[in-house]
């Protein structure tokens, strides 16, 4: 009974969160001292978040790291983390907190506890259980509408109509592009209009990424000589073939 008050307290708090979720971020700060701690990363706990987070997808910085310009110009692009100490008089209980750069709590972890008495150890596991209840949410980035309306506003403005070759097939219209590496991939932007035309993430395959551009979600693949963006619209798998040089 416990175990399912936990979940559903957690699930409510995430449907109930702010109008943004955890997959309208694609980057995460991560404190390199949280408040409740004597010192730096004490019980390794900073190490530790940071890695599950780029597990989980993100791109992580700790907050005393210099950023890449294109991701320091704009503080609401990123998603804050904090650890919580929850009250336990026979345990470790942590909770992981999400929030947006104006302290709105976006989405909070269910707690995780540890019993073992050796604080390395009780902190460590019970942050590793606190993330097992993040996996489930299966976190994947998505820019939030507004951004993506924005966007593609921008692009019906300042680029040429795309010239559809078939219902199937949609041959994309050229432009100068400049490609940036990312942790896990490549951000491509479209010079002529200062926008970001796509976001790659590594897959197995070094020849397909998973991709999302101008709020579309699918994959980039390499087909011969070039690159083609495929995704699924109004139910139909549609191929629009790039001038990427990767």
């Amino acid at each position: 009974m416990k175990k399912y008050l936990l979940t559903l307290f957690f699930f409510i708090g995430f449907f109930t969160s702010a109008q943004k979720t955890i997959n309208n971020y694609q980057y995460a700060i991560v404190p390199v001292k949280f408040s409740w701690m004597s010192k730096d990363n004490q019980y390794r706990m900073s190490t530790i978040t940071k890695m599950k987070l780029k597990e989980m997808g993100f791109v992580v910085f700790y907050d005393n790291e210099i950023l890449p310009q294109e991701i320091a110009s704009d503080r609401c692009n990123k998603v804050y983390v904090d650890i919580e100490r929850a009250n336990s008089f026979l345990a470790t209980k942590l909770i992981i907190s999400f929030s947006d750069c104006q302290n709105n709590v976006i989405l909070k972890s269910s707690p995780g506890s540890s019993k073992k008495k050796d604080f390395d150890e009780a902190y460590q596991e019970a942050l590793e259980t606190a993330f097992k209840s993040l996996l489930t949410l299966n976190y994947h980035f998505s820019e939030p509408m507004d951004v993506v309306v924005e966007k593609k506003s921008e692009i019906k403005q300042n680029t040429p109509p795309e010239v559809v070759v078939d219902k199937h097939t949609v041959t994309a219209v050229k432009s100068q592009q400049s490609v940036d590496a990312t942790a896990n991939g490549y951000i491509v932007i479209d010079e002529n209009t200062s926008t970001v035309k796509f976001r790659l993430s590594r897959t197995s395959n070094p020849e397909v990424f998973m991709a999302s551009s101008q709020g579309r979600q699918g994959v980039l693949l390499k087909k011969g000589s070039d690159w083609f963006f495929e995704f699924y619209q109004d139910d139909k798998l549609v191929s629009e073939q790039t001038n990427l040089k990767l």
